[in-house]
């Protein structure tokens, strides 16, 4: 995964106050020309580059572009371009947003101008057994008389006896979906002397 450094002053500077794209999307006016940190979808378009977030999703005149703050680099773009990422990262950023809009085949209302990236990776990682909350995860699904299972097998401590639990699976029509899910939280528990219980609430997405 590439990783693009932070000038030093960025990493140093714990002041730069973080807020969401949809804070930016609600209230632009408030947050023109001031440097703020956000983790949002950056996404790589053949016209250009966008900032998005599902819970607050843009009309065609609301989209925000994505720019870059003179002497960043800019790999992040070639990036996106890879199997991996697939067009698509989850990132934390810092930048300023512009009053700038563009109204051609690259079109948005305003244009966020990055001037660091603190993390990147991909928006739908590979699932190899382990699990993180929040993360999206594509995996190779099994699914028998109304039970889905992953592969491969989940990963837990020692001790720890695990599972995943679907808050939303309905009727699959393979038995074996590639599927998309999200883990929503995670649910540690005592089972008895030194063994837990460790339990995954995850939400399918989509299924390919």
């Amino acid at each position: 995964m590439f990783t693009l450094l932070l000038a030093s002053i960025l990493m140093a500077n714990q002041n730069i106050p973080t807020v969401t794209l949809c804070d930016l999307a609600r209230n632009p006016a408030d947050y023109f020309e001031k440097q703020v940190r956000l983790t949002a979808v950056f996404e790589q378009w053949t016209e250009g580059q966008y900032l998005t977030d599902e819970r607050c999703p843009f009309g065609h005149d609301d989209q925000i572009g994505a720019g870059w703050a003179e002497g960043v680099n800019t790999h992040l773009v070639a990036q996106m371009n890879s199997p991996e990422y697939e067009g698509k990262a989850l990132v934390s950023i810092v930048g300023t947003l512009r009053n700038t809009s563009a109204r051609h085949f690259y079109w948005y209302g305003t244009r966020f101008d990055i001037a660091a990236v603190e993390s990147i990776r991909p928006l739908v990682t590979p699932y190899t057994g382990d699990l993180q909350e929040g993360w999206t995860f594509r995996a190779q699904g099994t699914y028998t008389r109304g039970e889905l299972t992953v592969e491969p097998r989940l990963n837990v401590p020692f001790h720890h006896a695990g599972r995943i639990e679907w808050a939303n699976l309905g009727e699959m029509k393979k038995a074996k979906p590639v599927v998309v899910f999200r883990v929503i939280s995670k649910e540690v528990t005592a089972a008895g002397p030194g063994r837990w219980n460790t339990i995954y609430h995850c939400e399918v997405v989509r299924v390919e």
